[in-house]
């Protein structure tokens, strides 16, 4: 109960300050009450994300890392990707989750604009979304949903002035070609709501991963191969914004098979074909490369 006080005269300070900067602004009534609304929800919402430093300094760094591991997990392994990267590569899979950023938006914000340069994968947690795609891609994002499926995507789809309007609220990924190779937004997303979402940037992947041969051709290959699929009986200036979870589950599903996630146990593969440090260099380089262009 005490800490509960406590937050909550933490919180009336932060708006008393928060009024007072408002007030000599000259801010007026409609632009003061969005602020002072968004900025009482982020308060709260980092309150519940993360930990203060002076309780993380507390802790080790193995526990500090299992702690990230349980507060972000739920999300990241319902991708079929990271959940199989949880089970071969348990350590790999620890610093994946560390790897990701948060980012809490207010209603109305943009969260990547069309014809803008995409640097990550977007999984949307919490909050409704609004992706807007020009109508000449739509017809290939329909494609891509009757080929893959509509998998756990919950969406309302509208029309409106040569643009079709995407709206969805559940947990999603967005943009995952970025990972792989240079791309660019060809829609625009937009929050509908206060809204959390996780990104990861490609070079992040590779800080991840890059020590773990083993991981390197795991990721070689999938990138490989999710490239392929996504471009499957589409043309080059598709848009790629959302991919649909099946595609990822049918990529895994194809070049990975359950027994070996049942043997894997997250030890390095010791006659691993890349343990050599050059092709190790060259298969990160080559994933990762930027030479490659593609629309996302």
């Amino acid at each position: 109960i005490a800490d509960m006080q406590r937050v909550h005269l933490e919180a009336k300070d932060t708006k008393r300050k928060l009024a007072q900067v408002l007030r000599a602004s000259g801010a007026d009534a409609d632009l003061s009450c969005r602020i002072l609304r968004f900025g009482m929800h982020l308060y709260y919402r980092k309150a519940s994300l993360s930990v203060e430093d002076s309780v993380m300094n507390l802790l080790s760094r193995a526990l500090a890392c299992e702690l990230t591991i349980c507060q972000r997990s739920q999300y990241i392994v319902e991708h079929a990707l990271f959940g199989r990267m949880r089970c071969r590569f348990p350590e790999v899979f620890a610093s994946m989750c560390s790897a990701f950023d948060t980012h809490i938006f207010a209603d109305a914000d943009n969260v990547f604009r069309a014809g803008t340069i995409s640097e990550c994968l977007y999984i949307t947690v919490r909050g409704s979304f609004s992706l807007n795609t020009p109508m000449k891609h739509w017809g290939h994002l329909q494609q891509r949903f009757v080929r893959c499926g509509m998998g756990k995507f919950k969406m309302r789809v509208g029309s409106l002035e040569g643009t079709v309007t995407t709206k969805f609220k559940c947990l999603s990924w967005l943009c995952e070609a970025s990972l792989y190779v240079t791309s660019v937004h060809k829609s625009e997303l937009r929050t509908l709501s206060f809204a959390d979402a996780f990104t990861l940037t490609g070079a992040d992947l590779v800080a991840c991963i890059e020590k773990s041969p083993s991981c390197v051709t795991f990721m070689y290959h999938y990138a490989s191969e999710f490239i392929k699929h996504l471009h499957s009986g589409l043309d080059e200036d598709c848009d790629l914004e959302i991919v649909p979870p099946d595609l990822s589950h049918s990529v895994c599903a194809k070049l990975f098979t359950d027994d070996e996630d049942d043997q894997a146990d997250g030890h390095e593969d010791l006659d691993s074909p890349i343990s050599n440090a050059d092709l190790l260099e060259a298969l990160v380089d080559e994933v990762m490369s930027d030479a490659r262009t593609s629309a996302c």
